[in-house]
């Protein structure tokens, strides 16, 4: 099931594609960490 994307008010999709491509690693743990990383600081502090 796909959903389209709609427009929140207080929502931005900050996800860069071309950064977490960047982002590969030949081991997937640590691409896993990076990847986790990288969605983390887009998040902010708590």
């Amino acid at each position: 099931m796909l959903s389209t994307i709609k427009d929140y008010r207080h929502v931005s999709y900050l996800w860069d594609e071309e950064k977490a491509a960047s982002l590969a690693n030949p081991n997937p743990q640590e691409q896993e960490v990076a990847l986790l990383l990288y969605r983390s600081n887009l998040l902010g502090p708590i």
